[in-house]
Parts: C-alpha cells; structure tokens; sequence
C-alpha cells in the first residue's frame, strides 16, 4: 500500500511537471519548459523506481496518477504559462478581426455591384 502511494503521489507529480512543460514549450518559454522537464524527470525517475514492483495496486496508482497530474497539470497551466504578450497578441487578433470584417463588407458591395451590373447586361439584352 505504501508503494502504491508513493507511485501515486510521483505520477502525479511528473505529470503536472510534463503538463506544465509542454504547454511552456508550445509558447516558446525555453527556461521555464526546461525547469518543468528537471522537474518532471525528477519525480518519473522516483515514479518508475517504485512501479517497478508493478502489482496491480501499483499499476493502478500509475494510472490514476497520470491521469489526475494530467488534469492538475492543465488546470495550473491555464493559471500559471501565458503566453509572454498575451495583451499585444489580443490586440492584434482585434485588428486583424476588424480588418477582415472591412474586407467581409467589401467583398458584400463588390458582390452586390456586379449583381447590379448582370441585370444591367441582361436588360440590354432583352431589349
């Protein structure tokens, strides 16, 4: 039961670490997804250490810890790793939506000219 414990309390651990390194990665913040790998090889290596005895109360404890670091892990991650600009990068999202909103309504006039001028044509044609 101790084992099983401590296999669980390391999975959860090294996957709240991995969680957290990935989400860092994937914004490009190199020293803090390095400190989250340390971290997560840290505890996965005490983690396999006490899993190896793999009974089924063990194989249990990895799954569960896994599962719940994996949680955890995303749940301070959307608290903890922004993004470096996330102000910057919210106003240029709102730029680009108003520009392409501009666009939109230009594309709508264009759309509705040419219209225009296809029953202009088709009226000649007529008479």
């Amino acid at each position: 039961m101790k084992l099983a414990l401590i296999t669980f309390v390391c999975f959860v651990l090294s996957n709240i670490a991995s969680t957290l390194m990935v989400q860092a990665e994937a914004r490009n913040r190199a020293y803090l997804g390095g400190l989250f790998e340390a971290i997560y090889a840290l505890f996965f290596i005490y983690a396999a250490k006490y899993a190896l005895n793999t009974s089924p109360l063990e194989i249990g404890a990895l799954v569960l810890g896994n599962f719940f670091g994996a949680v955890l892990g995303v749940k301070v991650g959307e608290r903890f790793v922004t993004d470096h600009d996330d102000e910057a990068t919210k106003g240029r999202l709102a730029e680009a939506e108003a520009a392409l909103l501009i666009a939109h309504q230009a594309l709508a006039e264009l759309d509705a000219e040419v219209e225009m001028h296809h029953e202009l044509d088709e009226e000649r044609y007529r008479d």
